[in-house]
C-alpha cells in the first residue's frame, strides 16, 4: 500500500518542468506536484488513502522532457485494530499504528 511518493526535482536546470506533473500508482491518481517547483527540492505527494500497486506513474502536463533526481515510494500497511475493529495504517517509519498524523520523516 502506498501512501506517499517523494519526488527530488533535479537540481542542475529547468526546475520548473516537474510541476503539474500527476502522480499515479498502477491506475489509480494519487495526486499532483504543485504548479510552482523549484530546483533541487523535495516534493511529496500524499495519496487521499493508501493504494495498492507496484508501479509509480509520472506523467507532465507539459510539452516538454520531465527529469527528476531521485523519487521515493513510502508505504503504508493497512491492518486491523482487535479492539475496535477499524482499519488504520502502520506507516514504515512510525512505530505503532497510527491515523495518519505523527509521521517521521525519513530524512530533510
Amino acid at each position: 500500500m502506498v501512501d506517499t511518493v517523494r519526488i527530488l526535482n533535479r537540481f542542475n536546470c529547468c526546475g520548473d518542468r516537474l510541476g503539474g506533473t500527476s502522480v499515479s500508482i498502477g491506475d489509480q491518481h494519487c495526486g499532483k506536484v504543485p504548479e510552482k517547483t523549484e530546483q533541487n527540492k523535495w516534493y511529496d505527494i500524499k495519496c487521499e488513502k493508501p493504494i495498492a500497486g507496484k508501479q509509480v506513474e509520472l506523467r507532465t502536463n507539459k510539452n516538454t522532457y520531465l527529469n527528476i533526481s531521485g523519487i521515493e515510494v513510502i508505504a503504508a500497511d493497512v491492518k486491523e485494530q482487535a479492539d475496535e475493529g477499524k482499519k488504520c495504517y502502520k506507516y514504515v517509519n512510525t512505530q505503532g499504528c497510527t491515523n495518519g498524523h505523527n509521521i517521521r520523516k525519513v530524512r530533510d
